[in-house]
């Protein structure tokens, strides 16, 4: 690896575990919102941002010790996080959305307000129309999760032009190129600034007070729900 590429990683790295400092911003500032009432969204997002933290904590170590392959998928969860967060914007009937999800039932079994089931399939396309990026990162993060060609081509090591194969394995990606660390960091920083604004976005909606049109419930009057 490329002293350059080396650079460029440790900043990937570092702008990425920064975020956490701004989710726990966040959430701080959520919590004191609507002079402190908590609302069943507060948790449904609460949970969304403790999730966060600990996906950019371990995607953020396993980038350092060069495990590309597990990696990986800790960025796709972080993609199925910033899903599931949008589809609260998908329902007009909040309250019931996140009683449901509390009370266990998969999201991919609720309706959106057109009536369409919010499988996993309809909350990409939804949000892709919207960041048409989140598309090809997606489909790419995919490969990592279940067992495909991806892992084929990562115990690869080198192929000589006598058709002798090098194979790696090991906890240790040695054989993945700079440029795949680059750009998967890289696209774990933007989901999850997708996910920030998001966030800011209930924010705004709860401190500006138009909460009861998307039928969300009041559930205290303190902001010392969650430890933040």
């Amino acid at each position: 690896m490329e002293k350059e590429d080396s650079i460029k990683i440790e900043e990937a790295v570092l702008n990425i575990r920064k975020l956490n400092a701004e989710y726990g911003s966040l959430a701080l500032e959520m919590t004191k919102a609507c002079n402190g009432n908590m609302y069943l969204m507060d948790l449904y997002v609460m949970a969304t941002i403790n999730r966060s933290e600990n996906l950019v904590s371990a995607f953020c170590d396993l980038v350092e010790k060069k495990n590309f392959l597990v990696a990986v998928p800790v960025l796709r969860m972080q993609l199925d996080n910033l899903f599931r967060l949008r589809a609260a914007w998908l329902v007009d009937d909040i309250n019931n959305f996140v009683m449901e999800v509390l009370g266990g039932t998969a999201i991919s079994k609720l309706k959106d307000r057109n009536g369409n089931k919010m499988a996993d399939w309809y909350l990409v396309d939804s949000l892709c129309k919207e960041y048409p990026v989140l598309k090809n990162i997606y489909e790419k993060s995919c490969g990592y999760v279940h067992f495909s060609d991806q892992h084929f081509f990562s115990t690869v090591k080198n192929m000589g032009p006598d058709a002798k194969m090098e194979m790696y394995i090991g906890n240790y990606s040695d054989n993945i190129p700079s440029k795949s660390y680059i750009d998967a960091s890289s696209a774990f920083f933007q989901i999850s600034g997708i996910m920030l604004s998001y966030i800011k976005g209930w924010i705004i909606t709860k401190e500006g007070g138009a909460l009861k049109s998307r039928g969300s419930s009041q559930i205290s009057n303190s902001n010392s729900i969650g430890n933040v």
